[in-house]
Order: structure tokens, then C-alpha cells, then sequence
């Protein structure tokens, strides 16, 4: 314990946003989760590489640095405030409609801004979908999501160091932690040796 390290306890999951393109009957979706239990790295299990189909159908993917496409994009907050790309593919041309899911928790974000590099245009998707005319292609990077964060809002995990002496608990990932000196019973009445101090 004399060497125990900071922990990071996250009060909140991460703030998921599920983006949708939609062309005529074709749709597709990328979601992007934001929490500074993420890094700009591939994480397995948190990040999902986009898999293509052999048909060129409508496709909205994120991407990171090296240029991986991807379903899921796990990316601390710093990367939501300076920006994501986001690329698409479509077989063919027409009008174009991005929109994030109605549905999503947003009470952390005070703007969801949608950066078109072809047009100029910046559309905040909290308050309206976004629509576009495209060529049949691939569209790498045409896009840009940048998420403000709300005044006081829960972005980012408190750094923690721990007494080494005393009682202190913490929650983490919806466990409780408990750390104590003695002994700690079962509600029967048994002493309990599995207790994680």
C-alpha cells in the first residue's frame, strides 16, 4: 500500500454517440464514445474496425490517425474537443442526410458540430440533421465532429490518491471498493476473507 498509485475513478460511462447516414432505403452508422478512459490508440474491445461488404453499399465510418476506418471509436475527450474525421462511401450520387440518433443521452454536450470540408458548412447536429449532395466515391475524412462540452459537465475521470492508513472507498465501473483495517464479517456472522482491500 506504501506504493500504491493514483487510481482513476470514473464517476459516468462514457458519452456514446451514434451517428446515422442515410441515402433513398440505404442507412449505416458509426458511434463514437467519449471518455477519458480512452486513448487516440486501437483498444481491443472498445475500438471495432468498419468491415466493407464486397458491394459498395452507402457506409459512414470514423477514423483515427493511421487511417483506420471504424465502427466504434473509443477517444478521450481531447479528441472530441479538437475533432474526429469521418469518412463515408456510396455507390451511388445524390442527396445525403447525417443525423445523430434521437435516442442518445447528450445532457454532457453543449454542441455537436458536423464540419463539411467540401461545402464549408458547420451544422450542430443537436439541433438538426445535415444535408448534402455527393458523387458516388469514397469520401475519407470529408468530415469532422467536434464536441463542446457543457459548462460543469462530468468529462473527465478525478485522479485519486489513496490514504494508506484509514478507511476510504470508491466507486469504480459500478463497483464499490472498500478499504479497511479489521475484520469484516458476513451477515451470518462469519468471518469474510475475500474481501478486496
Amino acid at each position: 500500500q506504501q506504493n500504491m498509485p493514483a487510481l482513476r475513478a470514473a464517476s459516468k460511462g462514457p458519452l456514446r454517440l451514434p451517428l446515422t447516414i442515410t441515402q433513398s432505403a440505404q442507412s449505416d452508422r458509426t458511434t463514437l464514445l467519449v471518455s477519458d478512459d480512452y486513448t487516440t490508440a486501437y483498444e481491443i474491445g472498445k475500438d471495432l474496425e468498419k468491415m466493407f461488404g464486397s458491394a459498395e453499399y452507402l457506409t459512414l465510418y470514423s477514423l483515427m490517425a493511421n487511417q483506420t476506418p471504424l465502427a466504434f471509436c473509443a477517444t478521450p475527450w481531447s479528441s472530441a474537443v479538437q475533432s474526429i474525421p469521418l469518412g463515408y462511401r456510396t455507390n451511388k450520387s445524390g442527396s445525403v442526410t447525417i443525423a445523430l440518433d434521437a435516442s442518445a443521452d447528450m445532457s454532457d454536450a453543449e454542441m455537436v458540430l458536423l464540419y463539411d470540408a467540401v461545402t464549408g458548412m458547420t451544422t450542430n447536429l443537436l439541433l438538426t440533421d445535415y444535408v448534402f449532395e455527393t458523387e458516388t466515391g469514397t469520401f475519407d475524412a470529408r468530415f469532422t465532429i467536434t464536441i463542446t462540452p457543457k459548462q460543469g459537465a462530468t468529462t473527465d475521470c478525478e485522479e485519486v490518491m489513496l490514504p494508506t492508513e484509514g478507511t476510504y472507498k470508491f466507486i469504480e465501473n459500478g463497483q464499490l471498493y472498500i478499504n479497511h483495517k479489521g475484520v469484516v464479517y458476513t451477515v451470518e456472522g462469519k468471518e469474510n476473507s475475500r474481501v478486496r482491500q
